[in-house]
């Protein structure tokens, strides 16, 4: 079976006098599979195309599964299927109408193509606990696959997976009962595709990075009160206008005690690039009642910090 480089099946195909698209192809079955995707189908539109064969794609890796398996024992499936119902790669959240209760899942295929699946019941082990011994079953044979293969891209590939769990069950572990049951809830409900819960999955363990890693870089205080308690991890840059790449990265945010925070969300407060605060003009009254001091100054910033104090100084900052 001929596979690209990430091994999805997928080609980029130009066709002469038309509309490019992309092929689905796979040789190893009985009867070869194989479907277009031309952008003309789709607008014009090579992402519509391209998300439209990635369906197709897992579709006929759950239909094919036993037929192909043989062919792809040795690459363990750590995509993203359509029809994950939790958000989570490899895990799925199933009701057993006899026993009325629900279970957490995992499935993946060991070295010799063998099919496996773990689950845990909810009724039993609660949901928290449920699923994360499912996701360490699968952790833990993905660990041993990766040890026993000579490929060493594909072992790197499955050791970022596998590191993508550890900041997940990290993320669990810290939740509070009130945040894990807005969670689950959510996590449950059928109204909500995979997909959805994915990228709020995603952007919590992000936050949750992204905080740990602020606090550490400021010795978990306040940058401006010296303060260890009630700290906020704060993103200069604002989370809904970061990229990615900004989201999680550490120069992008303060660690700040509460009013500040506020104020600096609020664009109440801003800082200069030698880090001195600035206060604006709508908040001269009230910083005073409220103790802000304005002869602030942040203990450290480096060039890397400056690109971000300049956005919120332009785009955040409250300046009249």
């Amino acid at each position: 079976m001929r596979m690209n480089k990430d091994k999805s099946m997928l080609y980029l195909k130009e066709q002469k006098g038309k509309w490019p698209a992309f092929q689905l192809q796979i040789e190893c079955l009985d009867v070869p599979y194989s479907e277009f995707f031309p952008f003309s189908k789709y607008g014009g539109s090579m992402e519509k195309a391209l998300a439209a064969a990635q369906e197709a794609r897992d579709n006929v890796l759950e239909v094919f599964a036993e037929e192909l398996a043989p062919h792809l024992s040795r690459y363990v499936r750590i995509g993203f299927s359509s029809a994950n119902n939790t958000g989570i790669v490899g895990v799925n959240r199933t009701y057993n109408k006899k026993d009325n209760t629900w279970f957490w899942q995992s499935a993946w295929n060991s070295l010799d193509g063998k099919p496996n699946n773990r689950s845990r019941s909810t009724k039993k082990h609660g949901e928290k606990q449920a699923l994360l011994q499912v996701i360490d079953l699968r952790y833990e044979a993905l660990l041993e696959i990766a040890q026993n293969l000579e490929d060493e891209a594909y072992i790197n590939h499955i050791l970022e997976h596998l590191s993508k769990y550890d900041a997940l069950k990290s993320y669990l572990n810290k939740l509070s009962p009130s945040e894990e049951n807005l969670l689950f809830n959510y996590l449950s409900r059928q109204d909500i595709t995979g997909t959805e819960k994915e990228q709020l999955i995603n952007a919590r363990i992000c936050q949750e990075t992204f905080r740990k890693r602020v606090l550490e870089f400021w010795g978990n205080k306040c940058c401006i009160t010296g303060a260890n308690d009630l700290l906020v991890a704060a993103h200069i840059k604002p989370w809904r206008e970061s990229t990615d790449a900004e989201r999680i990265d550490v120069y992008n945010g303060l660690s700040l005690s509460p009013v500040y925070d506020k104020a600096f969300d609020f664009g109440l407060i801003s800082f200069s690039d030698e880090g001195e605060i600035i206060i604006s003009g709508k908040f001269e009254d009230n910083s005073n009642k409220l103790k802000v001091n304005i002869n602030a100054k942040l203990p450290m910033v480096t060039p890397l910090h400056i690109k971000y104090l300049e956005y919120h100084r332009k785009n955040i900052f409250k300046n009249k």
